[in-house]
């Protein structure tokens, strides 16, 4: 009895584990009609990545104004404020929902900007941050390219 209860448990438990790890990898995504992956999240869940994506282009602007005014201290203030420090309030509901891609660009974006503050503060000339910041930016551009949100209820 005990022995086919042991069997019975380990199989929910691989059933779950593939489910867990199939959502982790998928998302919850369906083709979209404009050849981008939709990813499906509630209103609270777009507001939020939305939110992450307003303050990262506001980094940018920042880096941009830092680099512009020869500052290097801005620069690395602006790009810091898009780093790897805001991801830990991402709720993890949410991350369950992103494709795996979605998250791997998302991180290349704030690991890019933390380099890009250790640049600055390195006293990288304002020419090479400005390339770094142009080779930053086609992350956005190839998310944006790829993916795009379907809000759900």
């Amino acid at each position: 009895m005990y022995k086919r209860l042991f069997f019975v448990a380990i199989g929910l438990w691989l059933v779950t584990l593939s489910v867990v790890a199939t959502l982790f990898l998928r998302g919850i995504t369906t083709p979209g009609s404009d050849g981008r992956t939709a990813i499906s999240l509630t209103t609270s869940e777009r507001d939020f990545v939305l939110g992450e994506m307003r303050g990262m282009l506001g980094a940018v602007q920042g880096v941009i104004e830092g680099i512009a005014a020869n500052n290097a201290s801005a620069v690395a203030k602006a790009a810091s404020s898009g780093g790897l420090a805001i991801e830990a309030g991402v709720p993890v509901t949410l991350m369950a929902k992103l494709p795996l891609d979605f998250k791997h660009q998302g991180m290349a974006m704030h690991t890019g900007f933390d380099e890009l503050a250790a640049a600055a503060t390195r006293g990288e000339s304002s020419a090479l941050l400005t390339a770094r910041l142009a080779e930053h930016i086609n992350l956005c551009i190839g998310c944006h390219q790829s993916f795009r949100f379907n809000q759900t209820p």
